[in-house]
């Protein structure tokens, strides 16, 4: 197995499983009577996330060009058309993680997504 190979499972194929675990935890784990007052902070907390990751791109970019780009080579994962800080990948799973994490409170469930 390529290193490119490692670097595209770990990067792009590893999401697919920290979806379906988070999805799994907060469709089912959260009781029914709950559900409207989780979903409500989970979408504020992701716009939230996603606007402050947004803004503090804005004031701190370490550089037009990706590592990539910089040295000819393919990108190893897929990315977004931008110099890539802060990294959308981390973006998205640190806040599915902190997600289940806050509203199970599944102590294992959230080391096994933050893993």
């Amino acid at each position: 197995m390529t290193s490119q190979t490692v670097i595209k499972l770990l990067a792009d194929g590893m999401i697919l499983p920290i979806i379906a675990i988070a999805g799994y935890a907060l469709l089912v784990l959260i009781p029914k009577s709950h559900k409207f007052e989780a979903y409500a902070r989970i979408v504020m907390a992701g716009i939230t996330a996603y606007l402050f990751a947004k803004l503090l791109a804005l004031v701190y970019q370490p550089g037009t060009e990706r590592p990539f780009e910089v040295m000819g080579v393919a990108a190893g994962a897929s990315y977004l058309n931008n110099p890539g800080f802060p990294s959308d990948h981390a973006l998205f799973t640190a806040f599915l993680t902190f997600a289940v994490w806050f509203e199970t409170r599944r102590k294992k469930l959230t080391v096994i997504l933050a893993a």
